[in-house]
């Protein structure tokens, strides 16, 4: 199915799997789920905000009680 949707899923458990792209399609991915016979218990948005996702990508820790550290 992940191929069909052209996205790269990683499956935590039997119960989760975590789509990290095309988050701007969530209708056709849970339309796919959905036709493919999977029962859908939940679908929903997780993550940390840009900032934080930023930081982590540039190799910048942050520090306790605020700030950051390179």
């Amino acid at each position: 199915m992940a191929e069909k949707l052209g996205i790269s899923s990683t499956v935590m458990d039997s119960h989760t799997v975590c789509v990290f792209e095309k988050l701007d399609t969530t209708e056709e991915i849970n339309y796919a789920v959905a036709v493919s016979g999977i029962a859908l218990k939940e679908s929903r948005f997780a993550g940390e905000d840009l900032e934080s996702y930023f930081m982590e990508r540039t190799g910048v820790s942050s520090l306790p009680g605020g700030g950051f550290n390179a």
